[in-house]
Protein backbone atom coordinates (compact mmCIF):
# COMPACT_ATOMS: atom_id res chain seq x y z
CA UNK A 1 0.00 0.00 0.00
CA UNK A 2 1.58 3.36 -0.68
CA UNK A 3 1.97 5.54 1.82
CA UNK A 4 1.35 9.40 1.43
CA UNK A 5 4.38 11.63 1.49
CA UNK A 6 3.36 14.44 3.73
CA UNK A 7 2.12 10.94 5.86
CA UNK A 8 5.75 10.21 6.04
CA UNK A 9 7.18 13.56 6.73
CA UNK A 10 4.66 13.82 9.83
CA UNK A 11 5.77 10.52 10.97
CA UNK A 12 9.29 10.38 10.28
CA UNK A 13 11.58 13.52 9.42
CA UNK A 14 9.80 16.08 10.79
CA UNK A 15 7.08 15.01 13.06
CA UNK A 16 5.84 17.80 14.99
CA UNK A 17 5.94 20.57 12.15
CA UNK A 18 2.33 19.32 10.98
CA UNK A 19 0.29 19.07 14.34
CA UNK A 20 -1.32 22.02 13.91
CA UNK A 21 -2.92 24.13 10.71
CA UNK A 22 -1.12 26.92 11.85
CA UNK A 23 2.53 25.97 11.65
CA UNK A 24 1.38 23.78 7.80
CA UNK A 25 0.22 27.64 6.95
CA UNK A 26 3.25 28.83 7.96
CA UNK A 27 5.11 26.34 5.92
CA UNK A 28 2.97 27.12 2.84
CA UNK A 29 3.65 30.37 2.81
CA UNK A 30 7.62 29.66 3.41
CA UNK A 31 7.34 27.50 0.26
CA UNK A 32 5.36 29.79 -1.40
CA UNK A 33 7.88 32.55 -1.03
CA UNK A 34 10.62 30.69 -2.22
CA UNK A 35 8.86 29.95 -5.23
CA UNK A 36 7.98 33.38 -6.05
CA UNK A 37 11.76 34.71 -5.30
CA UNK A 38 12.99 31.98 -7.43
CA UNK A 39 10.81 33.09 -10.28
CA UNK A 40 12.05 36.71 -9.84
CA UNK A 41 15.55 35.00 -10.02
CA UNK A 42 14.72 33.78 -13.25
CA UNK A 43 12.81 36.71 -14.66
CA UNK A 44 15.97 39.13 -13.48
CA UNK A 45 18.11 36.79 -15.50
CA UNK A 46 16.59 37.04 -18.67
CA UNK A 47 15.65 40.71 -18.44
CA UNK A 48 19.63 40.92 -17.29
CA UNK A 49 20.14 39.31 -20.30
CA UNK A 50 17.82 41.19 -23.03
CA UNK A 51 18.91 44.53 -21.59
CA UNK A 52 22.47 44.26 -20.75
CA UNK A 53 25.19 45.64 -23.77
CA UNK A 54 26.90 42.82 -25.23
CA UNK A 55 24.46 40.66 -22.67
CA UNK A 56 27.13 37.07 -23.61
CA UNK A 57 30.04 38.54 -22.32
CA UNK A 58 28.52 41.08 -19.16
CA UNK A 59 26.01 38.38 -17.67
CA UNK A 60 27.38 35.03 -16.40
CA UNK A 61 25.90 31.62 -16.65
CA UNK A 62 22.26 31.30 -14.74
CA UNK A 63 23.84 28.90 -12.13
CA UNK A 64 26.06 32.20 -11.15
CA UNK A 65 23.83 34.35 -11.39
CA UNK A 66 21.63 32.81 -9.37
CA UNK A 67 23.35 32.24 -5.99
CA UNK A 68 24.43 35.99 -6.49
CA UNK A 69 20.78 36.88 -6.51
CA UNK A 70 19.87 34.61 -3.79
CA UNK A 71 22.73 36.51 -1.89
CA UNK A 72 21.17 39.25 -2.24
CA UNK A 73 17.90 37.77 -1.23
CA UNK A 74 19.26 36.52 1.96
CA UNK A 75 21.47 39.38 2.55
CA UNK A 76 22.07 41.37 6.02
CA UNK A 77 21.47 44.44 3.47
CA UNK A 78 18.48 43.75 2.52
CA UNK A 79 16.68 43.00 5.68
CA UNK A 80 17.48 45.96 6.51
CA UNK A 81 16.27 47.61 4.20
CA UNK A 82 13.13 45.61 4.52
CA UNK A 83 12.56 47.15 7.95
CA UNK A 84 12.50 50.65 6.44
CA UNK A 85 10.43 50.22 3.60
CA UNK A 86 8.19 47.71 5.67
CA UNK A 87 7.46 50.27 8.45
CA UNK A 88 5.54 52.99 7.04
CA UNK A 89 2.74 50.37 5.82
CA UNK A 90 3.29 48.54 9.41
CA UNK A 91 2.17 51.50 11.09
CA UNK A 92 -0.16 52.27 8.87
CA UNK A 93 -1.71 48.58 8.62
CA UNK A 94 -1.70 48.27 12.60
CA UNK A 95 -3.96 51.71 12.74
CA UNK A 96 -6.36 50.29 10.01
CA UNK A 97 -6.93 47.03 11.93
CA UNK A 98 -8.23 49.55 14.65
CA UNK A 99 -10.68 51.41 12.41
CA UNK A 100 -11.81 48.63 10.63
CA UNK A 101 -12.36 46.26 13.81
CA UNK A 102 -15.07 49.30 14.66
CA UNK A 103 -16.59 48.82 11.81
CA UNK A 104 -15.41 51.97 9.75
CA UNK A 105 -13.14 52.12 6.49
CA UNK A 106 -10.84 54.51 5.84
CA UNK A 107 -8.82 54.60 3.01
CA UNK A 108 -8.22 58.44 3.77
CA UNK A 109 -5.30 56.71 5.45
CA UNK A 110 -2.53 57.59 2.32
CA UNK A 111 -3.70 61.25 2.69
CA UNK A 112 -3.10 61.22 6.58
CA UNK A 113 0.67 59.73 6.10
CA UNK A 114 1.17 62.36 3.15
CA UNK A 115 -0.06 65.22 5.54
CA UNK A 116 1.94 63.61 8.35
CA UNK A 117 5.21 63.53 6.34
CA UNK A 118 4.98 67.19 5.30
CA UNK A 119 4.03 68.44 9.05
CA UNK A 120 7.03 66.27 10.32
CA UNK A 121 9.54 68.74 7.93
CA UNK A 122 7.51 71.44 8.60
CA UNK A 123 8.06 71.55 12.63
CA UNK A 124 11.51 70.21 12.57
CA UNK A 125 12.22 72.99 10.06
CA UNK A 126 10.61 75.70 12.33
CA UNK A 127 11.61 74.53 15.70
CA UNK A 128 15.14 72.86 14.76
CA UNK A 129 14.07 69.50 16.91
CA UNK A 130 12.64 66.37 15.43
CA UNK A 131 10.79 65.17 18.74
CA UNK A 132 8.75 68.54 17.93
CA UNK A 133 8.51 67.67 13.87
CA UNK A 134 7.29 64.13 15.26
CA UNK A 135 4.38 65.69 17.69
CA UNK A 136 3.84 68.44 15.08
CA UNK A 137 3.00 65.11 12.07
CA UNK A 138 0.78 63.21 14.45
CA UNK A 139 -1.16 66.42 15.45
CA UNK A 140 -1.96 67.04 12.25
CA UNK A 141 -2.05 63.32 10.60
CA UNK A 142 -4.71 63.06 13.66
CA UNK A 143 -6.56 65.67 12.88
CA UNK A 144 -7.71 64.87 9.32
CA UNK A 145 -8.28 61.40 11.12
CA UNK A 146 -10.77 63.51 13.32
CA UNK A 147 -12.60 64.89 10.45
CA UNK A 148 -12.66 61.77 8.61
CA UNK A 149 -14.34 60.39 12.11
CA UNK A 150 -16.38 63.55 12.06
CA UNK A 151 -18.12 63.14 8.68
CA UNK A 152 -18.42 59.14 8.94
CA UNK A 153 -19.50 58.48 12.30
CA UNK A 154 -21.55 62.10 12.95
CA UNK A 155 -22.74 62.70 9.87
CA UNK A 156 -22.72 59.57 8.59
CA UNK A 157 -21.44 60.78 5.17
CA UNK A 158 -20.32 57.82 2.47
CA UNK A 159 -16.72 56.63 3.91
CA UNK A 160 -14.89 55.78 1.04
CA UNK A 161 -16.13 58.85 -0.41
CA UNK A 162 -14.57 60.87 2.46
CA UNK A 163 -11.60 58.77 2.42
CA UNK A 164 -10.74 60.00 -1.24
CA UNK A 165 -11.81 63.75 -0.59
CA UNK A 166 -8.96 63.04 2.14
CA UNK A 167 -6.41 61.86 0.34
CA UNK A 168 -6.90 64.67 -2.85
CA UNK A 169 -6.84 67.53 0.00
CA UNK A 170 -4.00 66.30 1.44
CA UNK A 171 -1.76 66.13 -2.00
CA UNK A 172 -3.00 69.61 -2.98
CA UNK A 173 -2.69 71.07 0.01
CA UNK A 174 1.34 69.63 0.52
CA UNK A 175 1.77 70.92 -2.25
CA UNK A 176 0.42 74.21 -2.32
CA UNK A 177 2.40 74.63 1.23
CA UNK A 178 5.87 73.08 -0.35
CA UNK A 179 5.39 75.91 -2.57
CA UNK A 180 4.94 78.96 -1.07
CA UNK A 181 7.58 78.51 2.47
CA UNK A 182 10.22 76.51 0.23
CA UNK A 183 10.30 76.01 -3.23
CA UNK A 184 8.38 73.82 -5.86
CA UNK A 185 8.49 69.69 -5.45
CA UNK A 186 10.25 70.04 -2.21
CA UNK A 187 11.19 70.90 1.10
CA UNK A 188 14.80 72.47 2.59
CA UNK A 189 16.85 69.73 4.41
CA UNK A 190 16.41 69.66 7.99
CA UNK A 191 18.03 67.49 10.79
CA UNK A 192 17.35 63.73 10.38
CA UNK A 193 16.61 61.35 13.28
CA UNK A 194 19.60 60.08 14.98
CA UNK A 195 20.31 56.52 14.66
CA UNK A 196 21.15 54.34 17.30
CA UNK A 197 24.94 52.11 17.27
CA UNK A 198 24.80 49.29 19.40
CA UNK A 199 28.58 48.80 19.01
CA UNK A 200 29.14 52.35 20.79
CA UNK A 201 27.45 50.72 24.17
CA UNK A 202 29.33 50.29 26.97
CA UNK A 203 30.08 46.87 27.95
CA UNK A 204 27.78 45.28 25.22
CA UNK A 205 28.83 47.30 22.26
CA UNK A 206 32.25 45.19 21.69
CA UNK A 207 30.75 41.97 22.44
CA UNK A 208 28.03 42.29 19.65
CA UNK A 209 30.75 43.98 17.56
CA UNK A 210 32.76 40.39 18.15
CA UNK A 211 29.31 38.40 17.50
CA UNK A 212 29.00 39.81 13.73
CA UNK A 213 28.86 37.21 11.15
CA UNK A 214 30.75 38.96 8.72
CA UNK A 215 33.87 38.12 10.96
CA UNK A 216 33.41 35.14 10.36
CA UNK A 217 32.96 35.38 6.32
CA UNK A 218 36.82 33.97 5.82
CA UNK A 219 36.37 30.87 7.84
CA UNK A 220 36.08 27.46 5.61
CA UNK A 221 32.38 26.19 5.31
CA UNK A 222 31.10 28.19 8.15
CA UNK A 223 31.45 31.11 6.47
CA UNK A 224 30.11 30.40 2.94
CA UNK A 225 26.98 29.78 5.00
CA UNK A 226 27.05 32.78 6.90
CA UNK A 227 26.93 34.61 3.57
CA UNK A 228 23.29 33.40 3.21
CA UNK A 229 21.91 34.03 6.48
CA UNK A 230 21.16 37.48 7.59
CA UNK A 231 22.94 38.96 10.41
CA UNK A 232 20.63 39.88 13.34
CA UNK A 233 22.48 42.31 14.98
CA UNK A 234 23.39 43.95 11.74
CA UNK A 235 19.65 44.28 10.96
CA UNK A 236 19.01 46.45 13.50
CA UNK A 237 21.78 48.24 14.19
CA UNK A 238 22.10 52.07 13.27
CA UNK A 239 18.16 52.18 12.89
CA UNK A 240 16.66 55.40 13.77
CA UNK A 241 15.03 55.70 17.42
CA UNK A 242 11.67 56.39 15.95
CA UNK A 243 11.54 52.88 14.40
CA UNK A 244 12.23 50.99 17.89
CA UNK A 245 9.53 52.95 18.69
CA UNK A 246 7.27 51.71 16.61
CA UNK A 247 8.50 48.23 16.99
CA UNK A 248 7.69 48.71 20.66
CA UNK A 249 4.08 50.08 19.68
CA UNK A 250 3.33 46.71 18.19
CA UNK A 251 2.66 44.29 20.97
CA UNK A 252 1.10 47.46 22.73
CA UNK A 253 -1.39 47.26 20.12
CA UNK A 254 -1.87 43.59 19.58
CA UNK A 255 -2.41 43.60 23.47
CA UNK A 256 -5.12 46.82 23.25
CA UNK A 257 -7.38 45.14 20.71
CA UNK A 258 -7.55 41.49 21.67
CA UNK A 259 -6.37 41.47 25.49
CA UNK A 260 -8.44 44.52 26.87
CA UNK A 261 -11.91 45.22 27.06
CA UNK A 262 -10.73 48.46 25.08
CA UNK A 263 -10.03 45.99 22.28
CA UNK A 264 -13.13 43.71 23.27
CA UNK A 265 -15.57 46.99 22.76
CA UNK A 266 -14.15 47.95 19.92
CA UNK A 267 -14.27 44.66 18.12
CA UNK A 268 -18.06 44.37 19.73
CA UNK A 269 -19.02 47.00 17.75
CA UNK A 270 -17.31 46.34 14.32
CA UNK A 271 -19.54 42.48 14.24
CA UNK A 272 -22.81 43.87 16.04
CA UNK A 273 -23.16 47.52 16.88
CA UNK A 274 -26.76 46.98 17.95
CA UNK A 275 -26.12 44.20 20.43
CA UNK A 276 -22.94 46.56 21.69
CA UNK A 277 -25.67 49.21 22.10
CA UNK A 278 -27.90 47.05 24.18
CA UNK A 279 -24.57 46.36 26.60
CA UNK A 280 -23.98 49.48 27.36
CA UNK A 281 -21.25 50.66 25.07
CA UNK A 282 -21.18 54.12 23.65
CA UNK A 283 -20.71 52.86 20.06
CA UNK A 284 -19.97 56.19 18.46
CA UNK A 285 -17.30 57.13 20.96
CA UNK A 286 -15.45 53.88 20.49
CA UNK A 287 -15.99 54.61 16.81
CA UNK A 288 -14.17 58.04 17.34
CA UNK A 289 -11.27 55.90 19.54
CA UNK A 290 -10.11 54.05 16.75
CA UNK A 291 -10.33 56.04 14.13
CA UNK A 292 -8.25 58.43 16.04
CA UNK A 293 -5.72 55.72 16.93
CA UNK A 294 -5.66 54.82 13.61
CA UNK A 295 -4.90 58.51 12.71
CA UNK A 296 -1.95 58.27 15.42
CA UNK A 297 -0.11 54.97 13.79
CA UNK A 298 -0.52 56.37 10.62
CA UNK A 299 1.27 59.83 11.35
CA UNK A 300 3.79 58.13 12.55
CA UNK A 301 4.18 56.21 9.53
CA UNK A 302 3.60 59.31 7.37
CA UNK A 303 6.28 61.11 9.55
CA UNK A 304 9.17 58.29 9.03
CA UNK A 305 8.98 58.54 5.46
CA UNK A 306 10.32 61.77 5.16
CA UNK A 307 11.95 62.57 8.58
CA UNK A 308 14.32 60.09 8.39
CA UNK A 309 15.96 61.64 4.87
CA UNK A 310 15.01 65.10 6.58
CA UNK A 311 13.50 66.15 3.79
CA UNK A 312 9.96 66.48 1.98
CA UNK A 313 9.72 65.72 -1.72
CA UNK A 314 6.37 65.57 -3.60
CA UNK A 315 5.61 61.86 -4.46
CA UNK A 316 7.23 60.54 -1.34
CA UNK A 317 4.44 58.97 -0.02
CA UNK A 318 3.45 57.12 -3.33
CA UNK A 319 0.47 54.29 -2.53
CA UNK A 320 2.45 53.26 0.72
CA UNK A 321 -1.56 54.04 2.16
CA UNK A 322 -3.18 51.86 0.23
CA UNK A 323 -0.54 48.82 0.15
CA UNK A 324 -1.41 49.26 3.78
CA UNK A 325 -4.54 48.44 3.46
CA UNK A 326 -3.63 45.05 1.47
CA UNK A 327 -1.48 44.12 3.69
CA UNK A 328 -4.10 44.73 6.69
CA UNK A 329 -6.79 42.57 5.01
CA UNK A 330 -3.92 40.09 4.11
CA UNK A 331 -3.00 40.07 7.79
CA UNK A 332 -7.21 38.77 8.13
CA UNK A 333 -7.75 42.05 10.20
CA UNK A 334 -5.40 41.18 12.94
CA UNK A 335 -2.37 43.32 14.10
CA UNK A 336 0.46 40.39 13.88
CA UNK A 337 -1.22 39.33 10.52
CA UNK A 338 -1.17 42.93 9.12
CA UNK A 339 2.69 43.47 10.65
CA UNK A 340 3.72 40.10 9.06
CA UNK A 341 1.81 41.28 5.33
CA UNK A 342 3.60 44.85 5.58
CA UNK A 343 7.35 42.91 6.29
CA UNK A 344 6.36 40.91 3.08
CA UNK A 345 5.60 43.81 1.18
CA UNK A 346 8.17 45.92 2.32
CA UNK A 347 10.64 42.86 1.47
CA UNK A 348 9.45 43.09 -2.46
CA UNK A 349 9.36 46.69 -2.37
CA UNK A 350 13.54 47.00 -1.38
CA UNK A 351 13.98 44.07 -3.98
CA UNK A 352 12.75 46.40 -6.70
CA UNK A 353 15.23 48.92 -6.52
CA UNK A 354 17.69 47.75 -4.49
CA UNK A 355 18.91 44.68 -6.87
CA UNK A 356 20.58 47.11 -9.17
CA UNK A 357 22.90 47.27 -6.31
CA UNK A 358 24.04 43.89 -6.68
CA UNK A 359 26.66 44.51 -9.38
CA UNK A 360 25.45 40.66 -12.20
CA UNK A 361 21.94 42.58 -12.14
CA UNK A 362 21.62 44.98 -15.38
CA UNK A 363 21.78 48.69 -14.33
CA UNK A 364 19.91 48.88 -18.13
CA UNK A 365 16.77 47.11 -16.74
CA UNK A 366 14.06 50.02 -16.88
CA UNK A 367 13.54 51.07 -13.33
CA UNK A 368 9.58 51.23 -14.42
CA UNK A 369 9.67 47.09 -14.87
CA UNK A 370 11.39 46.11 -11.90
CA UNK A 371 8.95 48.89 -9.69
CA UNK A 372 6.17 47.21 -10.72
CA UNK A 373 6.74 44.21 -9.08
CA UNK A 374 5.70 44.97 -5.88
CA UNK A 375 2.07 45.87 -6.85
CA UNK A 376 2.14 42.79 -8.74
CA UNK A 377 3.08 40.48 -5.57
CA UNK A 378 0.27 42.25 -3.80
CA UNK A 379 -2.29 41.30 -6.27
CA UNK A 380 -1.47 37.81 -6.02
CA UNK A 381 -1.34 38.00 -2.50
CA UNK A 382 -4.98 38.93 -2.62
CA UNK A 383 -5.66 36.47 -4.72
CA UNK A 384 -4.18 33.53 -2.64
CA UNK A 385 -5.17 34.88 1.00
CA UNK A 386 -7.73 32.63 1.05
CA UNK A 387 -11.14 32.56 3.11
CA UNK A 388 -10.75 35.96 5.09
CA UNK A 389 -13.87 37.76 6.62
CA UNK A 390 -13.94 41.10 7.43
CA UNK A 391 -16.21 42.84 10.24
CA UNK A 392 -20.01 41.95 9.85
CA UNK A 393 -20.65 45.55 10.22
CA UNK A 394 -17.77 47.32 8.26
CA UNK A 395 -18.00 50.21 6.05
CA UNK A 396 -22.04 51.08 7.63
CA UNK A 397 -23.05 54.08 9.51
CA UNK A 398 -24.37 53.05 12.92
CA UNK A 399 -28.35 54.18 13.75
CA UNK A 400 -29.40 54.32 17.48
CA UNK A 401 -32.90 54.00 15.91
CA UNK A 402 -32.34 50.62 14.81
CA UNK A 403 -31.74 49.45 18.26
Amino acid sequence: MSINVLERLKEVKFPQIFQSKRKQLVLKWVVQIVVILQIYAIVLYFMTRSFAPQAEEVVPSFGEFNAEIWRGFLSTTTFKETLIWAFPILMTAMGATFNERAGVINIGLEGIMIFASWAGIFFTYSFGNYWIGLLGAIFFGTFLALVHAILTITFKADQIVIGVAINLFALGLTSVLTTLIWRPGRSDEVKKIDKINFFEAPVIGPVLKALRFKNYYDVPVLGDILQFVPDPIGIFNKQNYLLFIGLFLIPVCHYLLFRTPFGLRIRAIGENPQAAATAGIPVHRYQYYAVLISGVLASIGGAFMTMRFGLFAEGTVQGEGFIALVAMIFGKWTIIGSVLAALFFGYFIFLSSGLKLYGRVSQSIPDPLLKIFPYFIAMIALALIGKSRAPKHIGKPYEPSED
